[in-house]
């Protein structure tokens, strides 16, 4: 997402929308440091013998693609003073790496993916027993625990990503000490080469967080037109709660080419209310030529709406369906509502 776009908080609670300074009843989140510490502490609990084998197996990845660099150096080397032993040695020697490289990457990645089985299965299992143990029944109707739980629910499966991750990074900062160690044997001056790569690195870290940032407020009371506008729904949306989300969507009147993208992930149905009240706003937005697009949909719930036969997906409604990274969808779905609003011009 770009800094231009609008993501607004839509709550289906009856005492109104989240006010953006108002206090989490289920107390502060934690800090993203401590949390990633957990979870690798449970990962390990579970699963020690594959963690320390992946971290083994990509320690050992590393090393080839490093040697690379000697081996064309003793082929550079054996051809210019004709040195024929050293062109065959440089020559097996690589040879030799493309054959490790080969064989550690296809070991690495099919114990990394029984490492993500694993891991997924067990903290499926976690998240199942934090539900179960909630103290009672007034914990489960309130939103504060259930927004928690149904991003626990429907982002565990991502945790497992999480370690490929930090293998992945492992095995880039291993390969960067691996050269410094060779820059620094061929001259000490060698090694500030890698300060060269600081910019790249500070742009690297800056530039994501531009692009994917966006404006969090409670909803307009009116759409801007010729705009993007994406709403997150919070809480309940059965019965009088859909009823309610309808008394608080952006009201389209007025509003020409409005699109508004409502992300619906974690949601594993809508109901029949829900959906007449989708539809109810689909057809305000069409009146003033908007659309409206659904991001981060189950397939069950696309199931749903498509059988209902209530909304018109020929044009002013889009469905995306949800995929493991979180956002996506609602990226695709902005992407495609920024080119529809450039085409209308």
């Amino acid at each position: 997402m770009t800094p231009s776009e609008t993501t607004t908080d839509t709550g289906s609670e009856t005492k109104g929308r989240r006010s953006p300074g108002a206090a989490d009843a289920a107390g502060g989140l934690p800090a993203p440091v401590p949390s990633m510490v957990r979870v690798v502490k449970h990962g390990y609990r579970a699963e020690p013998r594959l963690l320390w084998a992946s971290l083994a197996m990509t320690t050992l990845e590393a090393l080839p693609d490093v040697l690379v660099g000697i081996w064309l150096a003793l082929v550079t080397d054996g051809l210019v003073h004709h040195h024929e032993t050293r062109v065959y040695v440089g020559a097996a020697g690589l040879a030799a790496s493309a054959t490790l490289m080969w064989a550690l990457s296809v070991t690495l990645d099919r114990t990394t993916r029984r490492l993500g089985d694993r891991l997924n299965i067990m903290f499926q299992g976690h998240v199942a027993r934090l539900q179960a143990e909630v103290a009672t029944v007034e914990h489960h109707e309130r939103p504060a625990y259930l927004d928690r739980i149904a991003v626990l629910r429907t982002g565990v499966f991502a945790l497992d990503h999480l370690f490929r991750s930090m293998f992945t990074m492992v095995g880039w900062l291993l390969r960067l000490g691996f050269v410094c160690l060779l820059l620094a044997a061929i001259h000490p001056a060698l090694l500030l080469l890698p300060l060269a790569a600081l910019p790249l690195l500070a742009v690297a870290a800056w530039r994501p967080k531009v692009e994917k940032r966006t404006e969090e407020r409670v909803a307009p009371h009116r759409l801007p037109p010729h705009a993007v506008t994406v709403l997150h729904i919070y809480g309940h949306l059965f019965y009088a709660g859909a009823r309610t989300l309808e008394d608080k969507l952006p009201s389209p009147r007025g509003a020409r080419n409005a699109v508004v993208v409502m992300r619906m992930r974690g949601r594993s149905n809508l109901g029949a209310t829900l959906i007449d009240v989708l539809a109810s706003y689909a057809k305000e937005l069409q009146k003033g030529n908007g659309r409206l697009y659904l991001a981060g949909i189950n397939p069950a719930v696309r199931d749903e709406i498509v059988r209902t036969a209530k909304l018109d997906l020929s044009g002013p409604v889009q469905l995306y369906e949800m995929t493991p990274l979180v956002g996506e969808a609602t990226r695709k779905a902005v992407a495609d509502a920024k080119a529809w609003l450039a085409s209308q011009r």
